[in-house]
């Protein structure tokens, strides 16, 4: 089955290796991993990734490059903790013959755990904007009033921006799932790409009997029965569906306290509620409806 990144048809798309990654393995650094350069000879590209950078990092990491010189390139790149002036953000540095400029996230990443970024590179009436996503969601946006091209500027190097940059090359595998596109796409693709690595891959199905109290939330893509004598939830019970049916069954003494939800690859789904004496049953139909 394809994941959600290659149903979207990216024009690179860099996902295995002998590194630790947040889906399966990732490439493992340094080495050189260099691809095509068509993606950005459109007028909008869109760059996707996953990245971890630690909260005490001394050094700050390339996620990719491309360019002919220091005057004619573009970097993305993850600064590191201490950084003088913007320690763990990601950054997005051009310098075209129109002009040049250095633009950051609004927050930092430095926290040890792995995000998913999407940054849209959009030319509106001659202006460039650029779109930060993290997590799912928009973070900020930037532009500048010229446009910016790559032109015909070689080949794109993944995790070394050494050419422009010295010492920015990476240790390890802090980058994962990297995608480029020679277009912009939708929010809720980019939320769906999000949504199916956390939700996981699809596993095993989960019994669990005796009394049951959960404070915070489950979160699950595959089959969970619960067969209990008391249930009690204090938080919420989320349900992500990608593709397959998710039965979710529920028996004897049930008290809530919270919310249900579901999501269908980061859409909402309909709902109707009904309760049965002492039997509730969640049935997902091949990620659609739900039934109570």
């Amino acid at each position: 089955m394809l994941s959600s990144v290659e149903a979207d048809q990216p024009n690179v798309y860099v996902h295995s290796g002998l590194g630790t990654g947040v889906v399966d393995t990732a490439p493992l650094w340094p080495t050189t991993i260099v691809v095509d350069s068509a993606w950005s000879r459109s007028r909008d590209q869109t760059i996707e990734f996953w990245f971890k950078q630690e909260s005490n990092s001394t050094t700050s990491y390339c996620v990719l490059s491309v360019g002919s010189s220091n005057t004619r390139r573009m970097i993305v790149a993850v600064n590191r903790s201490n950084h003088a002036s913007y320690p763990g953000k990601v950054f997005f540095s051009f310098s075209g013959a129109s002009g040049s400029a250095s633009l950051y996230s609004a927050n930092r990443y430095d926290d040890g755990q792995w995000h998913h970024c999407v940054i849209e590179i959009l030319q509106i009436g001659g202006f460039v904007n650029l779109y930060f996503y993290f997590d799912g969601v928009l973070e900020s946006n930037h532009y500048r009033a010229y446009p910016f091209s790559f032109g015909a500027w070689g080949n794109t190097t993944i995790g070394d921006c050494e050419r422009f940059i010295p010492g920015y090359v990476i240790q390890g595998s802090p980058i994962d799932e990297i995608a480029l596109y020679d277009r912009v796409i939708d929010d809720e693709r980019k939320l769906a790409h999000y949504n199916e690595v956390m939700s996981g891959p699809p596993g095993p199905s989960v019994v669990i009997a005796g009394q049951v109290n959960i404070s915070g939330s489950v979160k699950t893509n595959k089959l969970v029965r619960l067969n209990t004598a008391q249930f009690d939830v204090d938080g919420f019970i989320r349900t992500l569906i990608l593709k397959d049916p998710l039965p979710f069954s529920i028996t004897s003494q049930i008290d809530i306290f919270g919310n249900v939800k579901a999501a269908m690859a980061g859409k909402a789904v309909a709902t109707s509620t009904r309760m049965q004496s002492n039997e509730l049953d969640t049935i997902v139909q091949t990620g659609i409806g739900i039934r109570l």
